[in-house]
């Protein structure tokens, strides 16, 4: 669960990253609230290594105004 497509993409994509280490018939769950684009990037680099991917997205943030 990351905050932003950027930290996705790097934990996904980066070096020593999670597609580099992970073997065919593993399961990504990504529970980010982050743009569908990001997601579908990942999901499509996991589907090449055969890799599933269940995007779970949870929202946990405080109304915006309330404090």
């Amino acid at each position: 669960m990351l905050t932003s497509p950027p930290h996705v993409e790097q934990v996904m994509f980066g070096p020593a990253g999670i597609l580099e280490g992970l073997k065919k018939g593993a399961t990504i769950i990504d529970m980010s609230t982050i743009d569908p684009i990001v997601t579908r990037k990942v999901a499509a680099a996991a589907a090449e290594k055969e890799i599933e991917m269940l995007d779970a997205p949870v929202s946990g943030a405080p109304p915006q105004g309330s404090r």
